[in-house]
């Protein structure tokens, strides 16, 4: 028996990855990466600036909910940085990008230069 044996009655591959969280792994890894091509710092304003661009990507409540009340910390300088800066930027990569950030294999672009991979991308 699995440590999943609850979720295999759903009978459905997709909706037992769903719901035992290995997701959430898969994402916390492509968000590593989306620093590194976004060239955003690991600060406040960064990872607010990343689920921004996270949530224009792939649309997911958790990213709206994390950019939303994440920017409730911001002192009002911040707030104003976010919303003027970071969150108009975030649309207008997401916009210009010509594939989700999502279904970029990684792992085949370790060899690929960041600059090209940037440019690949949009």
């Amino acid at each position: 028996m699995s440590y999943s044996y609850p979720l295999d009655y759903l009978g459905h591959d997709s909706v037992w990855f769903s719901l035992s969280g290995c997701h959430h792994d898969w994402n916390y890894q492509c968000h590593d990466f989306w620093h590194t091509l976004t060239g955003l710092p690991p600060t406040v304003l960064g990872e607010l600036g990343l689920k921004w661009l996270e949530l224009f990507q792939t649309g997911l409540p958790i990213a709206a909910l994390s950019s939303t009340v994440g920017a409730l910390r911001l002192d009002t300088c911040e707030r104003d940085i976010l919303l003027n800066q970071y969150l108009p930027w975030a649309h207008e990569q997401s916009q210009k990008m010509n594939t989700s950030l999502l279904n970029v294999y990684y792992e085949q672009e370790f060899d690929t230069p960041l600059i090209d991979l940037r440019q690949r991308l949009n």
